[in-house]
């Protein structure tokens, strides 16, 4: 029983703490309409393989697929996704 009530009054402060806004630095939400993601390509021996199309990429995003609004190729991918 008394584990329980351990247990219990930890769940509350815990609730307590990130419901106080001070418990919230450190942290920075922002909403942004496109987002940059640049990555790089290597083949199977490790060399760099800059000359992919936009099709050869795919992104996701906690499991859904997003849709790439921009892309550019060269020394690196950048793909930007709209985020509306």
């Amino acid at each position: 029983m008394r584990a329980r009530k351990n247990r219990s009054a930890h769940a509350a402060r815990r609730r307590e703490r990130s419901q106080d806004p001070s418990s919230q630095r450190g942290r920075i939400r922002v909403n942004v309409n496109l987002v940059s993601v640049l990555v790089s390509v290597l083949d199977d021996k490790n060399r760099p393989a800059p000359d992919l199309p936009k099709e050869a990429f795919q992104l996701f995003e906690e499991g859904l697929e997003q849709q790439i609004n921009k892309f550019e190729a060269g020394n690196f991918a950048a793909l930007w996704i709209s985020r509306s």
